[in-house]
């Protein structure tokens, strides 16, 4: 029987499993590994200078525990001009919220959030 690394839950096979089912532990430890970093992108829409929004996400797949979270702006050319910030907050195994904010202009942009954490088991 498969076994999985005690901190990302990452399968592997033992040295008691069948040969023949190689591929198929293959199979499962490469979908853990693209499950182990996601990505979710969410709108911060029409903004107002110095007015925080809030917007929920979700991940693709959920985590097996709170991943760690990296929050990216992604705009065009020109739409930035004055400044913009994006935090995420109170993020779980299933998505969170993300904070977006300009100093000045009302133009909204994308909001990149990447997560990195512990998979669940794929089967």
């Amino acid at each position: 029987m498969p076994s999985a690394t005690s901190r990302l839950a990452l399968p592997y096979p033992l040295g008691t499993d069948r040969v023949m089912d190689g591929d198929d532990a293959i199979r499962k430890l490469a979908q853990s590994l693209d499950n182990m970093m996601q990505y979710a992108t969410v709108s911060s829409g029409t903004l107002v200078a110095g007015q925080a929004v809030t917007v929920n996400y979700a991940w693709p797949i959920p985590f097996a525990d709170v991943p760690f979270v990296v929050v990216s702006i992604q705009a065009n050319a020109g739409t930035l001009q004055g400044g913009a910030s994006a935090a995420s907050l109170a993020p779980t195994a299933a998505g969170g919220q993300v904070v977006a904010q300009r100093t000045t202009g009302t133009a909204g942009f994308l909001v990149l959030i990447l997560g990195f954490g512990k998979v669940v088991p794929v089967s």
